[in-house]
């Protein structure tokens, strides 16, 4: 079915891609020895590109394939709902710590003078 992504605890990670007409998850055309010809980018059909590029995944509903947003996930035909278990931070899904548990230096925003050089 694709390469399994260890951070998301052996979850597909679904790229389209296009060839030959025919649209492939990316891990797949590559183990299947599928022949690119010119570098072709998203779903054959198009609407993957109507998508935005913003990561905030969702999954099949078998929990067995992770979409990029809901966009690709419904561009690929597929139901699909909230990951579970996944395991690494989702930018606006992922539950924070308390602010006052975070290191000094991401509690809050510093005017740029005053931030650290390796900030």
């Amino acid at each position: 079915m694709g390469i399994r992504f260890p951070p998301f605890n052996g979850i597909v990670l679904y790229l389209p891609h296009c060839v030959n007409n025919e649209t492939y998850n990316f891990c797949d055309a590559v183990c299947a020895g599928l022949q690119f010809g010119e570098p072709e980018t998203g779903d054959c059909e198009g609407c993957s590109n109507d998508c935005s590029a913003v990561f905030s995944p969702v999954c099949s509903l078998d929990q067995e394939i992770i979409y990029p947003n809901s966009c690709h996930a419904a561009c690929a035909g597929v139901q699909f709902k909230d990951c579970e278990g996944v395991n690494t931070i989702i930018p606006g899904k992922s539950p924070l710590p308390p602010t006052h548990l975070l290191p000094e230096r991401l509690q809050g925003f510093q005017p740029k003078e005053a931030a650290p050089e390796n900030f």
